[in-house]
C-alpha cells in the first residue's frame, strides 16, 4: 500500500483526500467491481479503491459493516423495479 493512500480521522481510515471512508468502498467489493465503484464514487482513482480493498482485507472492520450496496446503485434499483411508479 502506498504511504499515505490512506489518513485517519476520528480513529477511522478516509481515504487521503477525500471525506469517504475506506471500508464504505471496500464494501461493495466483490459484489461490484472496482469499474462499478469508480463510477459510483467518480472522485476516486482506481488505485485508491485497491488501496481501499487492501486495508480492509489487512485490518477488518469490527462491529456494524457498511452495505454491500451503494446509495447510487440501490435507488437505482429501485427506480428500474418501478417502486416509484404511480400505476
Amino acid at each position: 500500500m502506498t504511504k499515505g493512500s490512506i489518513k485517519m480521522k476520528g480513529g477511522d481510515p478516509f481515504i487521503k483526500g477525500t471525506d469517504i471512508p475506506v471500508y464504505q468502498v471496500a464494501a461493495l467489493y466483490p459484489v461490484a467491481s472496482i469499474e462499478e465503484i469508480l463510477d459510483d464514487f467518480p472522485s476516486l482513482r482506481r488505485a485508491q479503491v485497491e488501496h481501499a480493498i487492501d486495508f480492509a482485507r489487512t485490518y477488518p472492520k469490527k462491529g456494524r459493516p457498511y452495505p454491500s450496496t451503494s446509495l447510487k446503485r440501490g435507488i437505482s434499483s429501485l427506480i428500474k423495479s418501478g417502486v416509484f411508479d404511480d400505476d
